[in-house]
């Protein structure tokens, strides 16, 4: 008689190697890309992996923690802010007619950047522009030419 062990070898969580902001679907079913004054939209965090998987896990940072933000290169357009219940989550609000750049950083909680796994770049997102355009009608006006 042989015994024979086997173990079977989990294969190592895969680690982001690049971070992707990704538009989300507002409530009244517009792209968070097409949002009007009188509505809003959000925006999410999503990283990938080597492969180019998105379901990959955040970057390790340094052991401190992560703390994620986003910003608006136009808030006059445009603003965002973290939701309150996902982190990862940016809520868009819009302000007035025009074209906002959306972005986010991720830093490790002393303040210091975030690298890939090569220990050398940032971990980056690259921005995606978000149109604001005119609000509901809400009543009807008769012009005379």
């Amino acid at each position: 008689t042989v015994n024979l062990n086997v173990t079977q070898m989990q294969p190592p969580p895969r680690r982001a190697v690049a971070g992707k902001l990704t538009q989300v679907i507002t409530g009244d079913g517009k792209l968070a890309g097409q949002v009007t004054v009188d509505t809003g939209g959000k925006v999410e965090l999503q990283f990938v992996d080597d492969k180019g998987d998105t379901d990959a896990l955040a970057p390790l940072g340094n052991g401190t923690g992560l703390v994620f933000s986003f910003s608006s290169d136009t808030p006059a357009v445009a603003t965002v802010a973290q939701s309150g219940s996902n982190p990862l989550e940016g809520d868009v609000t819009g302000v007035a007619e025009g074209i906002a750049n959306i972005g986010a950083t991720v830093l490790n909680t002393d303040g210091s950047p975030v690298l890939e796994p090569d220990g050398v770049t940032p971990f980056t997102f690259a921005a995606i522009p978000v149109t604001v355009d005119a609000g509901l009608a809400v009543s009807g006006a008769l012009i005379q030419e």
